[in-house]
Parts: structure tokens; C-alpha cells; sequence
């Protein structure tokens, strides 16, 4: 665990059925991929956080669906409850129990934590913690399938409606690392680890932003 830092991502590939089905509709939209990817979070400490005790890296996530809330019953938020929703959670006891489905995103070009960038993280921090997942279907459908963003256009992201890789997304784009051009809610957990995008000819890779590779706990 050595070599992940605050604002990497932390993808997981889930062997469930709603991880799956997640997965193989991902890839309809975006084609084949060599990584499976159905879960994704970021990486803070209290070097952003500064009113945390906890000296080390946490995870901070948007929990919803059924594969996760068995991990959600063994590993407690920082504040010591077990919840869905919107949460910061320990990232070593994560790996401990999710460590053969964990993939890395080190960020590459990692923003210097100025005093203006770790306000805007705590901000978002403040904005979405402990908040409930409550599903938009709008929103669902419209990152998955291109053809239902017309429609997704009406609807607005609030803090009761954030799913996984949208979280990410938004904290992602505050800070710079990903282009204005980016909707959050159209953002899936594959969308951020492959997606290729062009905007006024200039080509955007998001793997150019984040380098993808799989956990290897021998080395934690």
C-alpha cells in the first residue's frame, strides 16, 4: 500500500451478479477492456482532512449496491458506523478483505495540495458525507447508454443522488484533473479508468490520467 497517495483512485471488480451485469453493460457502450471494473473511490488522508484522527489512508466512496454491503457490515465508516451511502472508510482494512479485487488508479499528474484545492476537497467532503444513495434512474441509465443522456439533461446532480463514479467525477473535475467537457453523471466506474474523449481537437485519454494497475498485497 505503499505507493498509493491521496486523490489516487481505487477501482474494484466484484464477482456478483449486479457487478457483472454492471460490467458487461459498461462494455457495450465502450467496448471490450482488459480490466473489469464495477466500483470505484478516491483516496484522501488527514493531510486533507485535517479534522480526522486517523493517521493513514481512507477511501471515499459512494456504497449502493448488494455486492458491497457485506464489506459495508465488516468494515465500519471512520466514525465507526456500518452503512450504504456516501462514506470514508479505512483503506487498509479494505485491502484486507477486498485485496484480489482491487485495481489502482495513480494519478499521474497528482495536483500539489494547496491551501485552495484542500478547501474544495473538504467542501465536497462536507457536502456528501453520510448522504444516502437515492437512485435516479435518469442519471443510472444516462452513464451507461449514450442514447438515454438527452433525457438525462433534465435532471440535476444533488447530494441525495451520487452514484460511485459519479463522486469521483465531480471531486475530479473541481480540482482540475479532468477536463471541463466532463458530465459527471454520465461517468461510469470504466468510463474513468479507459474512456477516450476528444473536445476542439483536442484528444482527452483518461488512462493518460490515471495509470491502472492491480493490487499486489505482498508488497503492502
Amino acid at each position: 500500500m505503499n505507493s498509493i497517495r491521496e486523490l489516487d483512485l481505487i477501482f474494484f471488480n466484484k464477482k456478483h451478479i449486479w457487478s457483472d451485469f454492471i460490467t458487461k453493460i459498461e462494455e457495450y457502450d465502450i467496448g471490450p477492456t482488459e480490466l473489469k471494473v464495477s466500483h470505484v473511490g478516491i483516496v484522501l488522508s488527514n493531510k486533507i482532512l485535517k479534522h480526522i484522527e486517523y493517521d493513514g489512508l481512507m477511501l471515499f466512496e459512494a456504497i449502493l449496491s448488494c455486492d458491497n454491503c457485506m464489506d459495508s457490515m465488516k468494515i465500519p465508516d471512520i466514525g465507526g458506523r456500518y452503512l450504504l451511502g456516501v462514506q470514508l472508510r479505512r483503506l487498509d482494512k479494505i485491502l484486507e478483505i477486498d485485496n484480489k479485487n482491487c485495481i489502482i488508479g495513480t494519478l499521474i499528474n497528482r495536483p500539489e495540495l494547496t491551501k485552495d484545492i484542500i478547501e474544495q476537497l473538504n467542501n465536497y467532503y462536507n457536502m456528501y458525507l453520510y448522504r444516502p444513495f437515492q437512485l435516479n434512474p435518469f442519471s443510472c441509465f444516462g452513464a451507461i447508454f449514450s442514447c438515454c443522456r438527452k433525457i438525462d439533461q433534465e435532471t440535476q446532480i444533488t447530494p441525495n443522488s451520487v452514484f460511485c463514479s459519479e463522486l469521483v467525477s465531480i471531486i475530479y473535475k473541481a480540482i482540475n484533473v479532468l477536463p471541463n467537457m466532463i458530465e459527471p453523471k454520465q461517468m461510469t466506474p470504466l468510463d474513468l479508468a479507459y474512456l477516450s474523449l476528444s473536445n476542439e481537437g483536442k484528444q482527452y485519454k483518461l488512462n493518460d490520467i490515471v495509470k491502472l494497475s492491480i493490487y499486489d498485497n505482498s508488497k503492502s
